[in-house]
């Protein structure tokens, strides 16, 4: 079954149904080329002479083009659609599409950017080549322009230019120009004296690259806010501890603010975005004003740009560009012999192509700061628009491509910057192509077109091991035949769920923004305070970067919807890590994506409802409403569960029909008061999904109703279920429903019940500890406990521990925004998590400058440089200020002091280094109260006024706000709190689960050092792991060529980018850290793929396209397939856990029929015989 529609002779209409191939032959094709057109605008190569691009690319090209011109005369213009933005066929008196729209947009605002910029490029890469020292090196100006210069089009009147190189030249090659016109004397053209023929298509494909990066965002200074009120104009103000300050655009995402601070930019910023998107998607709904105490409202709420400081500047993070650039620059000698990968020549683990793409456009971003400035690099340090932990440069566009940029967005209302602000890749209109067996990459398939292709492998960084000689793992094409049948499931955007998604969020915007925020004028300052009491409310806001992805995620489910010929259908192509475990190539509209996601997912085709099906589907409605108004209570058995939607007339039933009848007015009721909704793991808006389809086929009348809904079961703590059968753990496969029972087991609520249980050890030392704290009374310890022992709380801290993670790991999830650790050392994570920050020193700025003071004039007292340098070290305490706002003191932005502080310090000292090197170094050098003098200014520099805290929407913040009991919990006691009760969860669950341990239980150090690669087969029809870890790549810096160095005020803050140089080197604590999660996963991966085998086979046999929902420890389907999904589950577990020759299981191979030998307590008690005859209708190993 495939998307698509016939095509009648006397059709006037587009009517969209599915249908077989033989029938749908003309959408089919033409959703195809669709769906290249797309991946080719996204990589950029949508042009008739895209270098390097192969037969099949120049094919696709060349259709695509020659429809557009053929359109063009005969219809006077024609429509280009673009990555995120897609169209289709419609009729041609059809009102034309809002895509179609902003796709023809956007593409006038690309063009206008490469038309100002482009020619600019050019010369200044040609001013570079001229300029250079050494012009026959391989990454030199002169070299590129052997692959890069035009010749004229041969057509009368066209003035097109037609790229060549040096391998047409010598190969008598033809081209085609974009007119259409083949170029069959293309040989004859090689490079002008000038150099005008030069650079051409390297100019236009950076002045693209710089646009799309840099475009996405803006630095605006200090940024504030403004609204409307009776026709006039007024800044926001916030009265902090007094203290009026202008309302910051950056708070919610500055580090080091005030939490008041923090919700109110929280909540003004969700305030405008959801205004924006209002207008955006044509919602038929108010926009959102802010109520004044003498009841007037505030309206036309918009961020304002600072006047104080400098002008804003649109930038990027210059290694971003820079990739950009180089994935469309490397085509240019794709096809040269000196670039083949021949063994030897690789390079840092990189293809040589790869590595000369990556310097040359280093150089020429490079070339383009010294021979024109409209772009220039700063270090991270020197341009402060880095966020943490990010060394490398920011590129930015000077003040007049930043004005020229500024009047594009402007002209398209924003279009512009959405567009291009994509985090991710939408899903595919078109079925993806099948995975293949390669040699050198694995596997090919998923996207169409060669470029999208090698930008989506289909495993991800898994080419630069295999060109290390470190390959992590080798598949069957069995596995590939299975990823391809489930790429096959088609999907479908629920409409009405896009329109009550988006109405939910508007509504609960303006309804917390109502309640908690109000403004009063006074001394012509408009001042916005949080009212008293509602802080809990407005901490309920979603986090403003999640809200616009979920906007721009509905503009793209917005947009598949307008085109008739796919009706909101749509397909992921998947791809596996280097475990096997399979993964969406999108994050939009997906099933493994979040709560705002998977609402919006209906399968591609309704089927009708079988006795089986109609059971499921009244399982899983009810099974979601579990502890929640009048649906089943937690743990309930499926008898249970069917028993509440037994009869229309039960209160269950009527209450799941009032909710259908009016969603948003019953929005408290599905969403848990709205506290289920817009968090991680939220599963509101798929609660209101499953209510709409169960009362939807009630109406039906049940079974023979038809349905698209996708009915899901979870594996209940999958990491324990497969360590039980690894460990063959009795006592843990009962706790983790491996086995039958009469309900389902909880693991997360015992492991919460061992800390409420105050008389257990877990629950007895942390209430003691809590109790100890100054700021904590017993009553508030009591009700911490209570509110962090509860099955959502100790789902992360139970499956985390599994896998070895520290005690730290736990005191992160509950500080931070998300429930996740933060960011290590130099490997950022995009989900790491933010925290909250606290001034240790707040209302004491005086105090704090006059104890610098005293110990700075201390240490000048004793030390002579110290003392010639005094005045200039004092001075620091004004390096905030500014000449608009002359009273910014030193916690303005403490970091920026310290900073000032301690290289005036330094400077005086004569020293370089860390601060422990530069006492080593003058330890040795004064008497010991001067050194003490100066350790002691050192340290009082070097330590931040700022602690870690909990962040608004943290776990600890919701529990604490919880608490009834007087209290006054000082936030500087956070920290306390959380390593408290991530001791308190460790202690539970040694005691729950003795073998949770995985890697010390299963001796992998053993296993690790018995083998140069340890490695391990899923079986025969899965895939082999060689289970290797590499040392992080080294950066290692490109330096500017003598022709590139910048001179004047930019020479200092000049920045340099760098190239990633990877080694074969292995790290064994990492192999160490990471062995437990990795075999886990890999057997995880095996038992989702055997399911997906079994089921989709058994689909094909009853007459029904393929219908798989997966996420990695999860399994949906149509509801008439649960019952056999569940059956192929239980056999997965069976094959994958079941003896292996001679040995018991794949752990006992492994350890060579020894594992088992020693008794160790309850390891070996569990005999897999007891899975072979279990009643489906009692396990709860999928529930």
């Amino acid at each position: 079954m495939t998307i698509g529609k016939a095509k009648q002779t006397d059709e006037t209409t587009n009517e969209q149904v599915i249908t077989g191939a033989t029938r749908s032959t003309y959408v089919e094709d033409a959703l195809t080329r669709e769906q290249k057109t797309r991946e080719l605008v996204s990589c950029g190569r949508l042009r008739r002479d895209a270098p390097g691009a192969d037969d099949e690319e120049i094919a696709s090209t060349d259709s695509i083009i020659d429809d557009l011109l053929r359109q063009v005369k005969e219809e006077g213009k024609a429509e280009l659609g673009a990555s995120e933005f897609v169209y289709g066929h419609g009729d041609e008196n059809q009102a034309e599409s809002s895509s179609r729209r902003q796709a023809r947009t956007v593409q006038q605002s690309v063009d206008s950017f490469c038309d100002e910029f482009a020619g600019r490029i050019r010369a200044a890469l040609v001013k570079a080549m001229e300029e250079e020292e050494i012009k026959n090196s391989s990454t030199s100006f002169t070299t590129l322009s052997d692959w890069d210069f035009s010749a004229p089009c041969a057509r009368a009147g066209c003035d097109g230019k037609v790229r060549s190189n040096v391998l047409f030249r010598k190969g008598g090659k033809t081209r085609r120009c974009f007119c259409g016109e083949v170029q069959e004397n293309l040989h004859l053209y090689d490079k002008m004296e000038d150099n005008s023929n030069l650079f051409h298509t390297v100019s236009e494909q950076v002045a693209e690259s710089i646009l799309k990066e840099v475009c996405k965002t803006r630095y605006k200074g200090n940024s504030g806010f403004i609204a409307t009120m009776e026709g006039n104009s007024y800044e926001l103000f916030l009265e902090d501890g007094g203290v009026k300050s202008k309302l910051s655009g950056r708070a919610a995402n500055q580090r080091f603010t005030t939490n008041s601070a923090k919700s109110l930019g929280t909540a003004i910023e969700c305030v405008i975005t959801a205004n924006d998107y209002i207008e955006k998607l044509g919602l038929n709904l108010n926009k959102i004003g802010i109520e004044t105490e003498n009841g007037l409202t505030l309206a036309d709420i918009s961020a304002q740009e600072s006047e104080e400081e400098s002008n804003g500047v649109f930038y990027a993070l210059a290694s971003r560009v820079r990739d950009e650039i180089k994935h469309r620059v490397r085509s240019l000698r794709i096809d040269d012999p000196e670039m083949k990968d021949t063994e030897g020549r690789r390079i840092n683990g990189k293809e040589p192509v790869d590595d000369w793409a990556e310097k040359i456009s280093t150089h020429i971003l490079y070339a383009i700061q010294k021979h024109d400035g409209f772009v220039y690099t700063e270090s991270a340090s020197f341009s402060g628009l880095a966020n943490p932990g990010q060394n490398n440069s920011i590129l930015k566009l000077s003040h007049e491509a930043t004005e020229f940029v500024d009047r594009l967005v402007e002209e398209n209302d924003g279009l512009l910057t959405d567009f291009f602000s994509t985090e991710t890749i939408p899903p595919m209109i078109c079925q993806p192509r099948d995975w293949v067996l390669d040699e050198e990459r694995l596997a090919v398939g998923g996207y169409l077109t060669s470029a999208m292709k090698e930008r989506m492998p289909m495993i991800p960084r898994e080419k630069t091991h295999i060109r290390l000689g470190m390959s992590r793992i080798s598949i069957t094409q069995e596995a590939l035949d299975t990823i391809n049948m489930a790429q096959r499931t088609q999907f479908r955007v629920d409409e009405r769920m896009l329109e009550l998604q988006l109405e939910s969020l508007v509504t609960m915007i303006r309804d917390y923004s109502g309640e908690c925020l109000e403004g009063r004028l006074t001394g012509g300052k408009l001042l916005i305070s949080i009212r008293e009491g509602s802080e809990d409310k407005l901490s309920r806001l979603p986090d403003p970067h999640s809200l616009e992805m979920w906007m721009r995620q509905a503009m793209c489910a917005r947009s598949i919807l307008e085109n008739d010929d796919i009706d909101g259908r749509f397909y992921h192509p998947l791809r596996i890590d280097h475990r096997g475990r399979m993964y969406t190539s999108s994050s939009w509209l997906d099933p493994q994506g979040d709560d705002f996601s998977r609402g919006l997912i209906r399968l591609g085709g309704e089927r009708s409802l079988n006795d089986e099906g109609w059971k499921w589907l009244r399982i899983s409605v009810a099974k979601i409403w579990e502890g929640l108004g009048e649906g089943p209570g937690k743990l309930s058995s499926f008898e249970e569960l069917l028993r509440h939607t037994e009869s229309p007339d039960s209160p269950f039933v009527r209450m799941l029909v009032e909710i259908a009848d009016d969603p948003i007015g019953t929005i408290d009721l599905w969403s848990d008061n709205r506290g289920d909704i817009v968090r991680a793991h939220s599963e509101g808006f798929q609660r209101l999904s499953a209510t709409l389809a169960f009362v939807d086929a009630l109406n039906e009348g049940g079974e023979g109703a038809k349905t698209d809904y996708v009915t899901r079961q979870d594996a209940s703590s999958n990491i324990y279920q497969h360590i039980s059968l690894l460990l063959r753990d009795q006592e843990m496969a009962q706790l983790v429903n491996v086995l039958e029972s009469d309900r389902p087991a909880d693991i997360y609520q015992k492991v919460a019940d061992g800390i409420k249980n105050e008389s257990s050890k877990a629950g007895s030392r942390a209430l003691e500890a809590l109790s100890k704290i100054d700021s904590i009374s017993l009553e508030a310890s009591q009700e911490i406990l209570s509110g962090i022992a509860t099955r959502k709380h100790s789902k992360s801290p139970v499956m985390t521990k599994g896998y070895g993670s520290g005690r730290r790991a736990l005191e992160d999830m509950l500080l931070s925004h998300n429930g996740k650790p933060g960011r290590k050392s130099s490997r950022r994570k995009a989900s790491a998590g933010k925290f909250g920050w606290i001034n240790t020193r707040e209302g004491e700025e005086e105090e704090y400058v006059q104890e610098f003071e005293t110990i700075a004039r201390q240490a000048g007292s004793r030390i002579g440089e110290i003392s010639e340098s005094l005045s200039k070290i004092l001075n620091t305490t004004s390096v905030n200020s500014t000449r608009q706002d002359p009273n910014r003191g030193v916690f303005y932005n403490h970091g920026n002091w310290r900073k000032a502080a301690q290289e005036a310090v330094l400077s005086a000292l004569g020293s370089e280094g860390n601060m422990k090197e530069v006492l080593t170094e003058w330890k040795g050098r004064v008497d010991a109260d001067s050194f003490e003098s100066l350790e002691s200014l050192l340290q009082f520099i070097n330590k931040s006024v700022w602690k870690r805290c909990a962040h608004n929407n943290s776990i600890l913040s919701g529990i604490l706000e919880g608490i009834h009991s007087t209290h006054q919990i000082d936030e500087r006691d956070h920290e306390k709190v959380a390593v408290i009760l991530a001791k308190a969860f460790e202690d539970s669950i040694k005691e729950v689960i003795p073998n949770h341990k995985l890697k010390s239980k299963a001796k992998f150090v053993k296993l690790l050092d018995a083998n140069p690669v340890l490695q391990w087969s899923t079986g025969e029809e899965g895939v082999t792991v060689k289970h290797i870890s590499l040392t992080p790549p080294k950066s290692e810096p490109i330096k500017r060529r003598k022709s590139e160095q910048v001179e004047g005020g930019e020479k200092g803050s000049a920045g340099m980018m760098s190239s990633r140089v990877y080694s074969s080197e292995r790290d064994r604590l990492a192999e160490e850290r990471a062995i437990a999660p990795n075999f886990v996963h890999s057997l995880d991966a095996e038992h989702m793929r055997f399911v997906i085998r079994r089921l989709c086979e058994h689909q094909k046999e009853t007459g029904s396209a393929p219908q798989f929902w997966l996420v990695h420890d999860a399994f949906g389907c149509h509801p008439n397939d649960m019952g056999e999904l569940r059956k192929y589950a239980l056999e997965g577990l069976l094959q994958i856990h079941g003896e292996r020759g001679s040995n018991q299981n794949i752990l006992d191979e492994m350890h060579g029929g020894t594992f088992f030998d020693a008794k160790r307590k309850g390891i070996g008690t569990l005999e897999i015989k007891q899975l072979e005859n279990v009643d489906l209708n009692r396990w709860y190993f999928l529930n």
